[in-house]
């Protein structure tokens, strides 16, 4: 391969991936913005500390937004011309495990709090629920205290030791899969049983079960995109085109939810009759 093709190689899996990731970053932050701006129009009846924890993760969320320009500002304009920059990932791009990991591990409490007190409300309290939501709780701090571990080890520099970030790598992975499984299982489970065999509000009972599966597996096949990537070209950024989406497709996930959870029953049943 030529040096000019080996370049363009190069910047195909460093400065174009972190490029078309920051594109898609702000998409997905002005969905966000739209989604949390209807929340905040129908926020009547949350707690102060509910809506609080909402405002701390959408801040996040634009703090993450700020480190990805950040990156690719570095890559493009500080070390313009500078291909050594391509072998060592910013600063702000290590940061990002940590960050994206807090919104994540921070919507999966909020997700499996608000199932708690519909239980709660309900008289439904059992046995599967308390350990479906301690596992979900453990599965999502173990989520993030791997991320944690990993943004230890790129800070130390220890580029040779790829295996171990490997199997964290896969940790993070398999943790957070377990945990979005748990939690959109048991609050389909949760909807399935709010049936009063009325066809207006089974109606819109589907629809927020489709709504659970969607918004609660959709970030996980993003971050398995991310994690095919970083198996399959480990020496690039293109699996952080894929991470730096995670955080606002969760919280989206969770404002989307919570504003359906107040719409209207103006659903009608599509069967005849």
């Amino acid at each position: 391969m030529s040096k000019p093709a080996a370049i363009a190689k190069a910047l195909n899996g460093t400065i174009g991936a972190n490029l078309l990731g920051v594109q898609f970053q702000m998409l997905s932050y002005g969905v966000l913005c739209a989604c949390a701006w209807r929340y905040a129009q129908r926020s009547y009846g949350d707690s102060r500390w509910f809506k609080g924890m909402i405002f701390l993760a959408w801040c996040i969320c634009t703090f993450s937004l700020c480190l990805t320009s950040h990156a690719l500002y570095t890559l493009t304009i500080t070390n313009f011309l500078s291909f050594a920059i391509l072998n060592v990932k910013p600063w702000s791009v290590n940061l990002l495990l940590v960050v994206n990991a807090s919104v994540v591990v921070l919507v999966r409490l909020v997700f499996v709090y608000r199932l708690w007190r519909l239980c709660k409300s309900t008289n439904r309290i059992g046995f599967v629920v308390v350990v479906g939501v301690t596992l979900t709780i453990m599965f999502s701090l173990v989520d993030l205290v791997n991320d944690i571990t990993i943004r230890s080890f790129v800070y130390a520099h220890r580029n040779d030791q790829l295996e171990p970030r490997r199997v964290l790598f896969e940790v993070v992975f398999f943790s957070g899969l377990s945990a979005d499984i748990l939690l959109t299982v048991l609050l389909c489970v949760f909807l399935n049983g709010s049936r009063t065999g009325l066809r207006r509000t089974d109606s819109v009972i589907n629809i927020l079960i489709l709504y659970a599966i969607e918004t609660g597996l959709f970030p996980s096949i993003i971050e398995g995109a991310g994690m095919v990537a970083f198996y399959v070209r480990p020496g690039t950024f293109i699996f952080v085109a894929f991470y730096i989406q995670i955080a606002n497709l969760y919280l989206i996930a969770l404002l989307t939810s919570q504003v359906s959870s107040r719409a209207p029953l103006t659903v009608t049943d599509p069967r005849p009759g």
